[in-house]
């Protein structure tokens, strides 16, 4: 069941932080996508399933979609609790909101308790929230393309995949290096002309 309280809504997305598209100057930004990645879901009889979800720095708190924790942790789901808050997506519109549950989220071998809003309609089946991100000092590393705790390697983490990383920029500038090195007789061999 919905829960529809009279209660003001305040913001699930933290849409004010993000670049509006005349804010981007690279037009490669376009090319990545959201951080997605697999995690593992713990429901409370122990069973494990593996999540597909999205690393979500503009979402508050964790999130669940509803049809997939109904199938998926449904031990977890007898005991959604009923809540007294509405939310509105990045665009303004209210969230219909079925609860929330208590969950445990594997990242790698380390093993976090935490809470996620269940709702009805979600464009993604578990979304690791700021709530989430900060309360267990967790590091999204870019550069490794992996999401790990504080004080653990990469290694460690889990994979992030973040859709296919610009190029036409990074091979210009290292051809723009390349041509300078080589204008200026520094190049041992390694510039596009063998020099």
């Amino acid at each position: 069941e919905v829960l529809e309280a009279d209660l003001p809504s305040q913001n699930f997305f933290l849409a004010s932080l993000a670049p509006t598209p005349e804010k981007r100057t690279d037009e490669n930004d376009r090319r990545y996508q959201s951080m997605r990645a697999v995690f593992k879901l713990e429901d409370k009889d122990g069973s494990c399933t593996s999540t597909p979800g999205v690393v979500d720095s503009g979402a508050a708190f964790n999130a669940l979609q509803l049809k997939y924790a109904q199938r998926h942790m449904p031990e977890a789901m007898k005991g959604i609790q009923p809540v007294g808050v509405r939310f509105r997506d990045a665009q303004g519109h209210r969230m219909k909101l079925a609860g929330k549950i208590n969950l445990a989220v594997w990242l790698g071998s380390h093993r976090y308790l935490t809470e996620a809003y269940v709702f009805e309609e979600l464009g993604a089946e578990f979304l690791l929230g700021v709530n989430a991100i900060c309360r267990n000092g967790l590091i999204i590393d870019g550069h490794t393309r992996r999401i790990y705790r504080s004080g653990q390697t990469p290694a460690d983490g889990i994979d992030l995949d973040v859709g296919q990383p610009p190029t036409t920029g990074q091979d210009h500038a290292i051809d723009l290096v390349q041509e300078r090195t080589a204008e200026s007789g520094l190049c041992n061999g390694d510039c596009p002309d063998g020099s």
